[in-house]
């Protein structure tokens, strides 16, 4: 035994270092990545000193009308109208968009009246379709304003004749600055201004 050592400790030695290397080589292999400025290498490490990218900014819109789904949707605030309208199923053939315009940007509690043609029952002569903030979730309010045809006569003694009205004195006089110049209008007196009064703003 000790002669075959002898005649082949060259041999034994070669296969001892080969073991031996291949261990260390495992070994390192499970360790972590070598350092480098206190950060390891290697693993992905988020930068808090970098801004957050923000979330997207949304709108919430009503639209109504002549559009195949109505009601209240949640779009990008860069959206326009006509994707609101594209949201809603698309328009219906008895649409009139002569009467609306799709380029209009959105704004939050944008109420949206796609007219039909002839129909002004809605959306009266000379009025855009699109009705912003008229009816806020904060205080529930009509704009006196902003409000359109059908939103007038929601109120109390306020017909299609008077809700009218006060979108001509609007356009003609010019806007409200306070609610008592709804007076000013023919037929709206103190009976029915006393009526609407909590239900009505100007802004």
């Amino acid at each position: 035994m000790v002669e075959f050592i002898k005649r082949h400790i060259y041999i034994i030695l070669g296969i001892v270092c080969i073991v031996v290397m291949g261990a260390l080589f495992l070994l390192n292999s499970d360790r972590p990545a070598a350092r480098k400025g206190g950060e390891v290498l290697g693993l992905h490490t988020p930068d808090l000193t970098q801004p957050q990218t923000e979330e997207a900014a949304y709108v919430v819109i009503h639209i109504l009308g002549e559009v195949r789904e109505p009601g209240v949707y949640t779009l990008p605030a860069n959206a326009r109208v006509a994707d609101a309208v594209e949201m809603a199923g698309g328009y219906t053939q008895e649409a009139d968009l002569t009467r609306i315009n799709l380029a209009v940007p959105l704004r939050d509690a944008m109420q949206i009246i796609v007219p039909a043609t002839g129909d002004y029952s809605i959306v009266g002569p000379g009025e855009s379709g699109i009705v912003e903030d008229s009816v806020t979730a904060s205080d529930g309010l009509i704009d006196l304003n902003t409000a359109a045809l059908a939103q007038l006569q929601t109120l109390p003694g306020i017909g299609p004749a008077r809700a009218q009205s006060i979108i001509d004195y609007r356009e003609n006089i010019g806007r409200f600055t306070q609610i008592e110049e709804l007076m000013n209008i023919s037929g709206i007196g103190n009976a029915v201004f006393n009526g609407l009064k909590e239900l009505i703003t100007v802004r």
